[in-house]
């Protein structure tokens, strides 16, 4: 083979997985861009929805009484938060004046117990004065817990 011929055949080789990697970049490509203009409808259609709740929504000024015209109406007020008395949690002890609010939040869990008896053949190491093996049949019972 001439160096001609072996020139030919290495360009060959190599423009086969080169046009196989620049399809799979430029399908990379559109798959983002695809991508990138569904997140766009998506931000467009959410800066219309906060329009629209922006134009029905409803400021309060005075925030000492309710009006029943506002009831179903979404509602915007803004007013100075004021401490009537100290926050205090006396089960754990926790409080004073820098706490304008205190919550606890308790979670419950139930477990049920299931439990499973069987058979199991224990062989010990030692040998007996005849020269057997002992061999013991206990029950054993497993015991597990679920969460109900």
């Amino acid at each position: 083979m001439s160096k001609n011929e072996e020139n030919t055949m290495e360009q060959k080789a190599f423009a086969k997985p080169s046009l196989l990697k620049t399809l799979i970049g430029l399908g990379l490509l559109m798959g983002a861009l695809a991508l990138m203009i569904y997140a766009l409808k998506n931000i467009k259609t959410e800066n219309e929805d906060f329009a629209q709740l922006q134009q029905s929504l409803v400021t309060v000024t005075d925030t000492t009484q309710v009006d029943p015209a506002n009831d179903g109406h979404m509602v915007y007020l803004a007013t100075q938060l004021r401490q009537v008395g100290a926050a205090y949690d006396p089960l754990f002890g926790v409080g004073g004046e820098a706490y304008t609010c205190i919550v606890r939040n308790v979670s419950y869990y139930q477990w049920t117990e299931q439990n499973r008896k069987r058979k199991k053949t224990f062989t010990e190491s030692h040998e007996d004065p005849d020269g057997y093996q002992t061999r013991e049949e206990k029950t054993v019972t497993e015991y597990y817990y679920e969460k109900a």
